[in-house]
């Protein structure tokens, strides 16, 4: 046994508080002979499943038997045998078992006692073939009433049912989210996203279960889970419900007053609101909680057991997990216990929207800045129902589709690097484009080294682009005039490896995708880009004798501040809190990162040519925040409409923001600019320590010639931090200096 779940002393169950012992060995290994009562024995078999089963000396339970004895006590040690005594082979497969175990941050009962839970028998199957079953099974004590116990055993065998099934012969499973009967289509669409979030999506479909349905559609039958995200349930829908957990189903309930019909509960709060929740390694996590606690370590469901799985800061349950436990006679006369349906039950509200719920902006705060926890926690309860969270595979690789307003600028941007093609292929160390005319039956497939480009494309589908909106919100004279859309490849940063040297000074080409599998960020990290996001990469050059030229730096301040100014200079949308944390990172308040920038230069011919990357966060909500998370709040706190926004609308506003913060730089130089990128910025007058210099308190004055951070220390020196040598925290308010590779 392992103490997986962490729970307070006061939860756990000592052995000997269970029955008087009559024998014991010193080991190895350890054993010990307890006499206590059918009841006992079942009070302990169930603390053992549910990981609360403790003994002294941190000694662990690895097995409890049954045994009939007769004897004196230094006779029947002879009884007590050593799991762990078997052949060479045994012991490897025994070994193997044990390292799963130590991974598992949250094992569930059946990942304790070593189950395949695929592996065990169909519940509509009351007999098993167990000719090969593994010597080294469970053996669990169930008691009937005034009946002798009998033995159960558990069995990590997979049914030859399972095993032959291929997942062609399979149905993806259904995920079902049931939402009450008020406000329900908007509230499933923000619970089936979170829940893509989690789940591997190739393995399930997500449906909408409406109220109307639970009594009249066979929904039951094909259903992997069922999420029930409403407080008060209807019509007898909780008997169904629990109709459906007897039949071997996985619930998660968020609040709902069904879980009075498995545990007691008792009011602690008038209404819903944020709490210090304890679960499994996450601690002190502020999170939404609804008004209850639950009271009893005893399911009110007779042959289920119960497990604590997270608590409040007064040690009060608010999440626990139902089991319910079955039995199967195996052709040989053997019981063996098998799990049927498993129910979480939590008062911690991990389907609430933020922007919904939150009642001030103060809890607004809070929650999304728990939202990661909020995420990573669903995430444990789902594969503590033994559901599928794998990464969701690599989506296929798209075609790039060549798009402009007017046919003679697509006509000056070919025939720029048309001379170097090689069988229409423009070869690149990253990425070659392959350029494809007319036919497009003849489009190469893609990969990571090949991008086919279709040069007339107007009339093919693209998933995640609206090409209108991109163009009627962009008034640019000249930058983001040609596209490269790609609905999915790995990023838009390499395709300009093979034309940023010939691309004219009218065609300001940009890159854009609808999602990239290998994002790039700063400092070699990886910038995750699901649906939602805006990115795009754009193509800028200029003189290196001009004012930009000089301090090519600034480029990076001058992108983050135009996607800045693309939301707030809109009418109503100026006191939406977008923020700019230097060097180059968006922020909404001092709160949490939505977006940044990324910028790779180089010199060829007295003209710098940058390459700008930039990554924000539009309408995807998870895992942190997104501008349209903060319009919504607007909305809510002032009585207000405003639509929210695109990440078409977005880039367009902000590539035309750009080139006018560009043109100002060259003409007027750095000053004019800095007076609007402090009134966005995050760092005046704060005070920081450097760590290159003793861990001196210094503070941050602005941004030097360069762009540059400057800082002032006590004596008054002034001091420039570099960027590419220092990591600034904001959240921690200190500059550290990064280590060398």
């Amino acid at each position: 046994m392992k103490d997986t779940f962490s729970v307070p002393q006061s939860k756990q169950i000592h052995i000997l508080n269970k029955g008087t012992p009559i024998a014991w060995k010193s080991g190895p290994p350890f054993g010990i002979i307890l006499n206590c009562t059918p009841e006992s024995l079942m009070e302990l078999c169930v603390a053992f499943v549910d990981g609360v089963l403790t003994m002294d000396e941190d000694l662990m339970v690895h097995r409890i038997s049954y045994i009939e004895t007769e004897g004196t006590a230094a006779s029947l040690t002879s009884q007590i045998h050593d799991p762990c005594v078997m052949s060479d082979e045994r012991q490897d497969v025994q070994t193997e078992h044990t390292s799963e175990w130590s991974n598992e941050s949250l094992a569930d009962s059946a990942s304790i006692l070593n189950v395949d839970m695929q592996g065990l028998p169909d519940p509509d199957v009351e007999s098993v073939d167990m000719d090969n079953e593994p010597e080294d099974t469970f053996d669990l004590v169930d008691t009937g009433s005034g009946e002798a116990p009998c033995d159960i055993q558990y069995s990590p065998r997979a049914s030859d049912k399972m095993q032959n099934l291929t997942k062609s012969e399979m149905k993806p499973p259904n995920v079902l989210i049931y939402c009450g009967m008020k406000d329900a289509k908007r509230k499933f669409e923000n619970l089936k996203s979170l829940l893509e979030e989690c789940l591997n999506c190739d393995r399930y479909v997500i449906y909408h279960l409406p109220h109307e349905q639970i009594h009249n559609t066979p929904w039951a039958e094909n259903t992997e889970l069922l999420l029930i995200s409403a407080e008060n349930l209807y019509d007898k829908s909780d008997e169904v419900f629990c109709q459906y957990y007897e039949n071997k189903g996985k619930i998660i309930s968020f609040g709902s007053n069904m879980d009075s019909m498995f545990v007691p509960r008792r009011e602690v709060r008038r209404k819903k609101g944020v709490a210090i929740v304890n679960y499994d390694s996450f601690v002190s996590a502020k999170l939404l909680c609804g008004r209850y606690v639950y009271e009893s370590s005893k399911s009110s469901k007779e042959t289920s057991s119960m497990a604590h799985l997270a608590f409040d800061d007064q040690d009060q349950v608010v999440m626990l997990k139902l089991t319910k436990l079955g039995k199967t006679v195996t052709d040989k006369g053997d019981t063996v216990a098998t799990p049927r349906g498993m129910a979480i039950l939590s008062q911690v509200l991990l389907d609430q929207d933020p922007t919904d719920v939150a009642t001030s902006s103060d809890v607004f705060n809070e929650l999304k800045s728990s939202n990661t926890q909020r995420l990573d926690i669903l995430r444990h309860l789902l594969e503590h129902l033994q559901m599928d969270c794998t990464k969701v595979s690599v989506p296929a690789f798209t075609p790039c589709h060549l798009l402009t307003r007017e046919e003679t600028l697509k006509k000056v941007f070919y025939n720029s690097f048309s001379s170097r093609l090689k069988d229409n292929i423009l070869k690149s160390v990253s990425v070659s484009l392959s350029f494809v005319h007319g036919n497009t039956a003849d489009v190469p497939r893609p990969s990571p080294s090949l991008l086919p480009v279709l040069l007339q494309s107007d009339s093919v589908y693209r998933q995640y682009f609206d090409e209108g909106t991109y163009w009627h919100n962009l008034k640019s004279r000249t930058l983001g005039n040609v596209i490269m859309y790609t609905d999915v490849l790995p990023t838009t940063m390499s395709l300009f490896d093979g034309l940023q040297f010939s691309i004219p000074k009218s065609v300001g080409l940009i890159a854009i995708a609808g999602r990239q599998t290998q994002g790039k960020g700063r400092g070699g990290n990886v910038w995750l880009s699901p649906p939602g996001c805006a990115m795009f990469s754009l193509h800028v050059n200029f003189d290196v004798d001009s004012n930009l030229g000089r301090t090519a730096s600034f480029l990076q301040h001058i992108t983050s501040l135009a996607v800045v100014e693309g939301v707030r200079s809109m009418p109503g949308y100026e006191e939406i809190d977008l923020r700019l944390k230097w060097p180059n990172d968006l922020y909404y308040s001092d709160k949490m990162k939505f977006g940044g920038v990324i910028v790779k230069s180089t010199i060829m011919d007295k003209q710098c040519h940058a390459i700008i990357g930039c990554g924000f966060n539009v309408s995807n909500s998870n895992p942190t925040i997104c501008i349209n998370d903060l319009i919504r709040r607007h909305n809510k706190e002032n009585v207000d409409t405003l639509p929210e926004v695109t990440k078409e609308q977005l880039i367009a506003r902000t590539v035309t923001v750009m080139e006018e913060l560009i043109d100002e730089f060259q003409r007027e130089g750095h000053e004019k600019f800095c007076s609007a990128y402090y009134k966005r910025w995050l760092h005046s007058g704060s005070k920081v320590r450097l760590e290159s210099e003793g861990n001196i308190e210094v503070t941050i004055q602005g941004l030097d010639t360069y762009g540059y951070l400057l800082v002032s220390k006590s004596d008054g020196t002034m001091v420039s931090v570099q960027p590419d040598g220092n990591s600034f925290d904001i959240m921690r308010n200190l500059i550290t200096l990064k280590a060398n590779p």
